[in-house]
């Protein structure tokens, strides 16, 4: 038999982000100076929706409601992110030698968590309740990482404007 459906939808959505960033250098002397850039990230997170729908039944002798339901999603998510580089350099007396060492550490952790309800409702032609099928979800996530680089550079002078540069860096990586 043919059928009639019937859909509404309304969502939400917000997403905010706060940024800090810091940048201080000190001048040990001549030769020394230390940078420190750190920067901390915020995050927040919301998305709420609602579908709902309704399917009449058409047949030759009646007309009825005969499915209802509706879908709600409701998902939050909060974290931060803090990232801090350090940098040490050192200038030689011959222009252009130069080392530097670094650190950089970066710190992130976010939670979130989610429902999805869904119930169906069937109903029989005389507007009585037959059954109720419920398909709801619910998730909770945590995110957590944990990274530490140490970063090294030296630079030799070669000739006329020309300078040989070795690098070298070591990455840990910590998460789940």
């Amino acid at each position: 038999f043919p059928s009639h459906d019937n859909s509404q939808s309304t969502s939400r959505n917000q997403n905010q982000n706060h940024r800090f960033n810091l940048r201080m250098e000190y001048f040990i002397d001549s030769n020394n100076s230390l940078l420190y850039t750190p920067s901390l990230t915020l995050q927040h997170s919301e998305t709420h929706s609602l579908d709902t729908n309704f399917t009449n039944s058409s047949n030759p002798k009646e007309n009825y409601l005969a499915i209802s339901g509706f879908t709600r999603n409701d998902n939050q998510r909060d974290g931060f992110t803090l990232n801090n580089n350090l940098l040490f350099r050192h200038k030689f007396s011959k222009i252009g030698r130069t080392f530097t060492l670094g650190l950089n550490n970066s710190v992130g952790n976010t939670d979130g968590n989610g429902a999805n309800i869904s119930p169906l409702t069937f109903y029989n032609p005389d507007g009585t309740v037959n059954y109720i099928r419920r398909q709801d979800l619910v998730s909770d996530q945590a995110t957590r990482s944990f990274n530490n680089t140490v970063s090294t550079s030296y630079t030799e002078p070669v000739g006329n404007n020309k300078l040989l540069e070795f690098n070298y860096a070591n990455n840990i990586v910590t998460g789940k």
